[in-house]
């Protein structure tokens, strides 16, 4: 099975990455750390004094934190950067803060400045980086207006800094709590999101950055080394009501929410009988910790149809699971001891009275995660979810399931 799964997350790689290309993504990386993603089709050139996208309509400069500081460019804020970069670099384009406009980029908000070049028309962004400090995205039309507005805003959205810092003054924001087995660790921000374990008490944990929830919640992303080190997952999440936050907590910086990959797609597990009575005559206790034990044995393993995967920063995908797997059914080998289910050499935890879950690292970067929830002593479902970076992004794909006796 490992080496089948193997292949299958390696065929699933290179349909993610088919998907990338097509829709027309390529990342570019910094030195520094920083990244931003441009359109595949457009021409790419590496400056001294900046990094240069361009098509046949629009030349497009974008200028990282170090870039800025080497050309003596900078400011406190989004406002002053802009004004020191259009003093240095379009003097006579003029400057006036009164034009200067907001915009929305996903968490974080961007200031923009349009300007004129003979006849031809420019804009420029100054966008809030993760660590603290800013980038610049400058775009002007080879001839007239700007006809690539879209493109060029989504290249600002998605630049971004390496990694995040808490704060300029150096008072990190930890946060801890007390209460055993209350405060739960999730892969993403928001109730919806998968809970991967408790957050240990008595000790305080470094915030690397906040981002709102679906219901205005808001939630700190931890350090995955120090809170949950053997979980296959990308990130790790805290509710900020649920724990005490201590340090310079309002200096946390936004940073991007991972993509929501959904994990099982079933009703609620339903009451089985107290016990259930095998083809050879031989009757099984149907609850352990007051759970649903399933059967031991041989059981069927149904793929759904469609496969989804998503990537940061990216929307879903969804794709025939035939394509990737090239089977949608195989024979499995099901039994129980204590509080793990073994499915055939995968090994998974019981996580609630009727739900096991368990990963499997298959390479470096690359991991599965196993997801069930015992129905019935005859019937399981569950997801096969996994999890792999692609061009410096994290991604996730799931396959629901579904296991018969």
């Amino acid at each position: 099975m490992r080496s089948r799964v193997l292949s299958a997350l390696f065929l699933l790689v290179l349909f993610v990455s088919a998907w990338v290309v097509a829709a027309r993504n390529s990342v570019y990386t910094f030195p520094s750390g920083a990244s931003f993603i441009y359109p595949t089709d457009w021409d790419i050139i590496e400056r001294d004094d900046g990094v240069d996208v361009a098509n046949d309509r629009t030349f497009v400069r974008v200028l990282d934190d170090v870039l800025l500081s080497s050309l003596d460019i900078g400011g406190d804020d989004l406002e002053s950067i802009l004004e020191s970069y259009m003093g240095a670099r379009h003097g006579s384009a003029g400057w006036d803060a009164a034009d200067a406009e907001e915009v929305e980029l996903d968490t974080r908000t961007a200031l923009t400045y349009e300007y004129r070049v003979g006849d031809n028309r420019g804009l420029v962004v100054t966008v809030p980086f993760a660590n603290g400090s800013f980038g610049v995205v400058d775009a002007l039309s080879k001839a007239g207006r700007l006809r690539d507005e879209g493109d060029i805003l989504d290249i600002a959205e998605s630049f971004n800094s390496g990694e995040a810092v808490v704060s300029s003054d150096g008072a990190d924001c930890t946060v801890s709590t007390d209460a055993a087995d209350t405060v739960r660790v999730r892969v993403g921000p928001g109730e919806n999101r998968t809970s991967i374990a408790f957050l240990p008490t008595g000790q305080d944990f470094i915030v690397q950055g906040k981002a709102t929830a679906d219901d205005d919640s808001l939630w700190y992303k931890l350090d995955k080394a120090e809170v949950a080190p053997n979980k296959a997952v990308n990130e790790v999440w805290v509710a900020v009501a649920e724990v005490e936050s201590v340090g310079n907590c309002d200096a946390v910086v936004d940073v991007n929410a991972p993509p929501i990959v959904p994990i099982i797609n079933a009703p609620p597990p339903t009451a089985a009988p107290s016990g259930e009575t095998q083809s050879g005559g031989e009757t099984q206790p149907s609850t352990t910790s007051g759970g649903t034990t399933p059967q031991s044995g041989s059981w069927t393993l149904s793929l759904n149809a469609v496969t989804n995967a998503s990537c940061t920063g990216i929307s879903n995908v969804s794709f025939p699971t035939s394509e990737v797997y090239g089977v949608m059914s195989v024979r499995v080998n099901i039994s129980i001891s204590g509080d793990s289910l073994r499915l055939n050499d995968a090994v998974l935890s019981r996580t609630g009275p009727n739900s096991f879950q368990g990963s499997v690292t298959l390479a470096p970067g690359l991991y599965v995660t196993i997801v069930t929830v015992v129905q019935s002593p005859t019937l399981i479902t569950g997801a096969i979810v996994e999890g792999f970076t692609l061009e410096g992004r994290s991604c996730n794909a799931s396959t629901d399931f579904t296991m018969t006796r």
